[in-house]
C-alpha cells in the first residue's frame, strides 16, 4: 500500500506518517453523514434568536449542520498525524 511505497522512496518518506490519514477521514465522515443524514432528509429545530421560541424544522438548516459537521470530521485528525513526532 501507500505506507510501503513511502517507505522505499526517499521523495515519499516524509509523508509516510500522512499515510492513514485518508482513511481516518473518510472514516469520520461516512460516520457522521451517516449519523445525521436525517437532520439533512427532515430538517432541524429551529428558533427565534431573541425570545428561544420554535419557529419548526429547517431542511436547510440541517444541510448546513451536516455539510459543517462532515468538513469538521475532515479536519480534526489532522493535528493528530502532525503533532506526532516522525
Amino acid at each position: 500500500g501507500g505506507g510501503n511505497l513511502s517507505r522505499r522512496s526517499p521523495l515519499l518518506k516524509p509523508f509516510a506518517r500522512f499515510a492513514p490519514y485518508p482513511a481516518v477521514a473518510l472514516a469520520n465522515f461516512l460516520g457522521s453523514a451517516c449519523m445525521r443524514s436525517s437532520d439533512a432528509t427532515r430538517g432541524v429545530p429551529v428558533a427565534d434568536p431573541a425570545d428561544g421560541q420554535p419557529l419548526g424544522l429547517s431542511r436547510a438548516a440541517g444541510e448546513r449542520a451536516v455539510r459543517d459537521t462532515c468538513v469538521t470530521r475532515l479536519l480534526m485528525p489532522v493535528g493528530n498525524f502532525l503533532i506526532v513526532p516522525a
